[in-house]
């Protein structure tokens, strides 16, 4: 698999992170060493402790992270989690929100696994 049909496949934006990175050895190291999940194990802890502060520090790390590597499809589910728990614990239950950041990941760690 290609460094672009990995971000076709992960709905990510190839030519945004080309545009900030324009080397694919870089967008690759940067793509596979967050794909070790050690953001994510923190977020599940987080989420397993509903740990809200925890939750939302490692949520918008993750969001940033998500941005600088055009993981958009990611990006946009984090991003809802994290203003979900901006204030605290949320008013609304934040399940389908982890759920879809777990599938979104998942998906991600499983196509950067074949580059």
């Amino acid at each position: 698999m290609t460094l672009q049909e990995c971000y076709e496949a992960i709905g990510g934006d190839y030519n945004d992170v080309m545009g900030r990175l324009p080397k694919e050895d870089l967008i690759e190291k940067f793509l596979k060493k967050f794909a070790e999940g050690e953001e994510y194990r923190q977020l599940q802890k987080a989420i397993e402790e509903k740990d809200h502060k925890e939750i939302f520090a490692t949520s918008h790390t993750m969001k940033g992270v998500c941005a600088n590597l055009g993981l958009k499809a990611l990006f946009e589910v984090v991003s809802q989690l994290c203003e979900s728990v901006r204030n605290g614990e949320p008013k609304e239950d934040i399940a389908p929100l982890v759920e879809a950041v777990k599938t979104q990941y998942l998906r991600m760690e499983k196509n950067v696994a074949q580059l």
